[in-house]
């Protein structure tokens, strides 16, 4: 447990610092260029600092599980905050904007701080594994090669891959899309239309095969399947809708609607999470 809160700690770091290299970009720049593409990622780097939140009541004792959400709560006060006043919809000078940063940043240092000191006098061990060492990982890595492994873990070795090269294709889905539409133009989005069907029906083929690699049950296959998938074709049909046809050609970001479109995406990042979670949980307990 205690390393799960060291990995928020410096996800936490992360956070913030990102915040204000994205508030300084803003103030230099405005909502234009590299500042208009860095002002969507506090909402992916905010996806990293729910570990301590996601353990069950079992795990966490109370005072522990209520500082965990007021942490994480601090975050989306800032990630709200500089939504509306980066985007011009609320009026906030920018001095200011550091100011909220620092404060809910300092805010954060002293919950995880606490979280610490009271986690320090439980004696419990961490039930979700947590990194696997160097050594676990290289044997773990031979096991697979060798057919040795169990079944659950080679499960969770092929669950793992599928996750990565899922996560790439996304990221190419996204970042690709809105760079290409803007290239191409026009006349000529048919052909990144073309290419998105294509990258996206080898997402949609990866998918089933991470989820079938982690779920056993038929019935929870299907659904988590048509949930992850249609929650994200929407997100990236907003994105594309944006930027194939309203803006095409143009240098204005509808930031509603982007931020919008990335909250579809959470099913799908959810899932990669309990993914990466049972990965090191299986491959930890088979070192013990």
């Amino acid at each position: 447990m205690n390393r799960k809160l060291n990995i928020l700690m410096f996800y936490n770091t992360v956070f913030h610092i990102n915040n204000f290299i994205l508030i300084l970009l803003v103030y230099l720049f405005g909502l234009n260029s590299i500042a208009a593409l860095w002002f969507f990622t506090p909402f992916i780097s905010i996806l990293f600092t729910t570990s301590m939140i996601e353990n069950s009541k079992k795990i966490l004792s109370g005072t522990v599980r209520k500082l965990s959400i007021i942490d994480f709560l601090s975050r989306c006060v800032v990630l709200f905050f500089n939504f509306f006043a980066l985007s011009n919809l609320v009026h906030i000078p920018y001095i200011y904007l550091f100011g909220v940063g620092i404060i809910f940043m300092m805010i954060n240092i002293y919950v995880e701080v606490r979280m610490k000191k009271l986690l320090s006098h439980i004696q419990q061990k961490d039930v979700e594994g947590g990194s696997l060492t160097k050594e676990e990982f290289n044997d773990l890595i031979d096991d697979y090669v060798n057919d040795k492994s169990s079944s659950e873990t080679s499960k969770s070795v092929r669950s793992i891959v599928y996750m990565g090269y899922s996560n790439v294709l996304i990221i190419v889905l996204v970042i690709g899309g809105i760079i290409s539409f803007d290239l191409f133009g026009v006349k000529n989005r048919w052909i990144v239309l073309l290419i998105v069907f294509l990258f996206l029906a080898i997402y949609l083929y990866l998918t089933a095969k991470k989820i079938r690699s982690y779920y056993n049950d038929e019935k929870r296959i299907k659904a988590i399947n048509i949930r992850d998938n249609i929650t994200l074709v929407v997100g990236l049909s907003i994105i594309y809708i944006l930027h194939g046809v309203v803006y095409i050609g143009e240098s204005t970001f509808n930031f509603f609607g982007i931020f919008l479109a990335c909250a579809f995406f959470l099913p799908t990042f959810k899932t990669n999470q309990a993914i990466r979670s049972n990965f090191y949980k299986t491959n930890k307990n088979k070192h013990k």
